[in-house]
């Protein structure tokens, strides 16, 4: 089905049971909404990577589920954006699977700790190691993929660090 997509047409459209709808946009060149038969909407685009023209494989990308903060108008632009960077060379699809597969970094410093702390370093000093990492890194961002890491995350953790290690003034 292609339609120009829009609120009214994300709000009609309805898959069969056990089926999936797609509406590509009359617009926007792969641009879309798929629609699974539980309901659930997603904005998606469609493209060729690199220079191939039609011998490149068709790659696709969810931009994101409908709602907030994703509308039609919102998703539209973000296709437009990511059509850039396939214009630039790039590949969104690829970039986000990259994402996927990297480290967390809990993962990273468990490792760490294997591969380095405790094979180049004393007990005493693995185990101040040890305690940091599980004091002030893993609860911030234990969690997180490594790539996803930001400064604001970082500095987080370097105030819990100062904090951990102000000294009060003697008062001379």
């Amino acid at each position: 089905m292609r339609a120009k997509i829009s609120k009214r047409v994300v709000d009609t459209a309805t898959a069969a049971r056990d089926d999936e709808l797609w509406v590509g946009d009359v617009e926007l060149k792969g641009f879309g909404l798929r629609v699974r038969s539980n309901g659930r909407k997603c904005y998606v685009l469609e493209y060729r990577p690199g220079r191939g023209g039609r011998s490149a494989s068709k790659r696709r990308v969810t931009i994101g589920t409908h709602g907030s903060p994703w509308t039609p108008d919102a998703a539209r632009k973000e296709a437009l954006r990511l059509l850039g960077l396939v214009a630039d060379g790039g590949d969104p699809a690829a970039d986000k699977a990259a994402g996927k597969d990297a480290p967390r970094t809990d993962e990273l410093g468990e490792r760490f700790m294997c591969e380095h702390i405790g094979a180049k370093r004393k007990h005493p000093t693995a185990k101040e190691y040890r305690r940091l990492l599980e004091k002030f890194v893993t609860p911030i961002i234990g969690r997180k993929r490594v790539v996803d890491v930001s400064r604001p995350d970082i500095l987080k953790i370097h105030s819990g660090l100062a904090e951990q290690h102000h000294t009060k003034p003697t008062g001379r």
